[in-house]
């Protein structure tokens, strides 16, 4: 009762645990709810400061005294980091500190595992909130009831300007509805769906979105979505599109239908920057068709074809639009079963692009004869300053006459 008040800053208890007594617990509890003015002016406010944005790392008593503080009105940080602290169990006073009392701008809470419950209050809590523009919830085991409150909340709020829900456990029917909130909703930029379960609907609605011209999307992420013949419709929707910069649509088994949506949509979409269309099993003549909207395409700086099998005929027509596309900066081309007899039109496009600044080729098996045909093109190609070729079995034949090849090159700054 004593030190009840007193601007404590430390306290020592010298001796060991079990002769403290039964007052232990009543000490704890007291220093637990020691008045925050007093912290404000000590170091200790200044260092939570700093390692709450992401600079440093807190323990799980520091977590709850900050979120408490931040309930208290006594801490008002912008950058909330608390990813990956394995904070299930301060789910919800997370979501108290954040509806009580808040200046909080970026709230990250990726992987803790704060559960479906929890992630419904915190839904609730942000209903009202003018201030949260960054809402980080990667692998957090949220279910259905969570996602379809955050499809309200997305009704409701247009503050949040991204969303970040990838890696839950959603059912595609609530993964949906987040799709069919973003047709209304006109303040989020980044959305991140990835890992999660959507349907051909879901992909109606983002087509929708991404079509009406009133919803500001940026960034739209719906890798490894088992979107399926979604992403037809999804890439009619690019057809119009003026404001997303960066789509990924990875892993989705896409259709050559869909692949060639895709090349029909980059010839009239002008602002898409990056396009992830990796692990699609897109096939050859698909390949060979994204080519020609390559050619015609003037916005693209970077593609992702990664595990793509194109063979002869996919790579001979990539290549050529490649050759002929002048804004280009990045092609990574991983596990795209380019052999030996396929790397003539690459290394070919290699000698005329100026744009190209980075080539990735790794996991190809060009051995020796394709890294001959490559060197021979990088002697003339001065652009290029990233070149992957591992796993491509080239021996020692292939890394001297790479290495000749450096010699003239200087452009390359990694290999």
């Amino acid at each position: 009762r004593g030190l009840r008040g007193l601007p404590l800053h430390y306290l020592y208890i010298w001796g060991r645990p079990e002769t403290h007594g039964p007052f232990a617990p009543s000490l704890v509890q007291l220093i637990r709810r020691r008045p925050w003015a007093d912290w404000q002016s000590s170091r200790a406010m200044a260092e939570l400061t700093r390692r709450t944005s992401g600079s440093g790392n807190l323990d799980r008593v520091e977590i709850q005294d900050l979120l408490e503080g931040i309930r208290a009105g006594s801490f008002h940080p912008t950058v909330l980091d608390l990813s990956c602290k394995y904070i299930s169990d301060m789910g919800e006073l997370v979501a108290w500190a954040v509806e009580v009392h808040s200046s909080i701008e970026v709230l990250d809470l990726s992987c803790n595992n704060i559960g479906d419950l929890n992630a419904q209050k915190l839904a609730n809590a942000l209903k009202d909130d003018k201030l949260v523009k960054v809402l980080r919830l990667k692998d957090n085991a949220i279910c259905d009831g969570g996602f379809c409150r955050f499809a309200e909340l997305l009704l409701e709020n247009e503050t949040c300007t991204e969303l970040d829900l990838s890696c839950n456990f959603a059912s595609d029917y609530a993964a949906d509805k987040v799709c069919e909130s973003m047709v209304s909703n006109r303040g989020l930029q980044d959305l991140d769906l990835s890992y999660t379960r959507l349907t051909e609907a879901g992909g109606v609605f983002l087509a929708r979105a991404l079509s009406n011209g009133k919803v500001p999307l940026r960034k739209l992420n719906v890798s490894y979505t088992m979107l399926g013949k979604g992403t037809v419709l999804l890439a009619e929707g690019l057809t119009t599109n003026e404001t997303l910069l960066e789509l990924d649509m990875s892993g989705n088994c896409m259709c050559s239908e869909a692949a060639e949506k895709v090349g029909a949509a980059l010839i009239h979409n002008t602002t898409l920057r990056t396009l992830k269309i990796a692990d699609n099993m897109i096939k050859e003549d698909a390949c060979a068709g994204l080519g020609l909207a390559f050619e015609g395409n003037c916005g693209l700086t970077c593609v992702d074809l990664s595990k793509n099998a194109m063979f002869r005929y996919g790579a001979v027509g990539l290549c050529v639009g490649i050759a002929r596309n002048n804004t280009m900066k990045s092609l990574i081309l991983r596990e795209c079963c380019i052999l030996v007899g396929n790397v003539g039109p690459l290394a070919e496009a290699l000698r005329t692009n100026t744009a190209l600044e980075r080539l990735d080729l790794a996991h190809n098996d060009l051995e020796e004869v394709g890294v001959e045909l490559l060197a021979a093109a990088l002697k003339s190609n001065q652009t290029l300053t990233c070149l992957n070729l591992t796993f491509n079995n080239l021996r020692d034949r292939g890394a001297e006459l790479l290495a000749a090849a450096l010699a003239e090159n200087k452009g390359l700054v990694e290999v």
